[in-house]
């Protein structure tokens, strides 16, 4: 299972999914890898953050990671356009 910290550019997160579902060999819906998507728009603004030196979204994406700790097999995926960036958080 794929849990998937979306909404720092909802977009990416569309484009996250589109790229995995692509990247998926299945030839039924029921092949799917399972996907656990929490998209939160609100985190502090990545933008600044890199320029400006405003907060980091680091701690809410820490607590975001922990609650979603539920399974033990869970991977974690951040899907950010900025987060590519150097010198990111």
């Amino acid at each position: 299972m794929i849990g998937v910290l979306g909404g720092m550019g909802p977009m990416a997160t569309a484009d996250f999914l589109t790229k995995l579902i692509g990247a998926t060999s299945a030839k039924r819906d029921s092949d799917h890898i399972p996907v656990i998507v929490q998209s939160l728009p609100q985190f502090p603004d990545r933008t600044k953050a890199i320029l400006e030196g405003s907060p980091s979204p680091l701690p809410h994406m820490i607590s975001m990671t922990n609650k979603r700790k539920i399974d033990a097999n869970l991977a974690l995926a951040n899907a950010c356009v900025a987060r590519s960036l150097p010198n990111y958080l």
